[in-house]
């Protein structure tokens, strides 16, 4: 279910870059409500979240300002009988495979890491938390395309820091 995560967030990326007006309905509610904090201005971008939902069937939401080229989407997956350890190390492997992950450090059971994917370019944090028997992986990724990436890059600073995975779990 790992690779799932490291699909979607793949496919989460592809989402932001094709990010237009055009708006798919909106996925179910998802556990992963309050993981970050959108800042003020940002929309909610239902179709990068809906893409990303559908290509490997993981949960996912997305914000962004596409007037600014700033994006940020948050996916989650569960690990069957995984420790949280092995499922953190499995994403980095994954995303760095599919996303150009690179600077992957991990502290614990939180990791950071730098995200390209074409024109896009940004951080990323994920964190894995024991459920059960299973493992719980969650990660936000904030990017911006080569629009404003300054102005991108010092509002992913505050959306990343607000970062906060244990909102997943009941």
């Amino acid at each position: 279910m790992i690779r799932a995560a490291a699909g979607l967030a793949l496919a989460a990326l592809a989402g932001c870059q094709a990010a237009s007006a055009q708006q798919a309905p909106a996925p179910p509610a998802l556990a992963l409500a309050g993981v970050i904090a959108p800042p003020a201005g940002w929309q909610p971008l239902p179709a990068v979240a809906t893409a990303a939902t559908e290509a490997v069937g993981a949960a996912a939401q997305a914000w962004g300002d596409p007037g600014r080229g700033c994006y940020a989407v948050v996916v989650g997956s569960r690990a069957a009988k995984q420790n949280p350890e092995d499922a953190l190390a499995e994403l980095g492997r994954g995303l760095a495979k599919v996303a150009g992950l690179t600077g992957w450090q991990v502290d614990g059971l939180d990791a950071r890491g730098t995200v390209t994917r074409g024109p896009l370019t940004g951080a990323l944090r994920a964190t894995a938390v024991a459920a059960g028997n299973d493992a719980v992986v969650v990660a936000a990724t904030c990017v911006a395309n080569p629009r404003e990436p300054a102005t991108c890059a010092a509002t992913c600073q505050g959306v990343l820091a607000a970062f906060d995975a244990r909102k997943v779990l009941p």
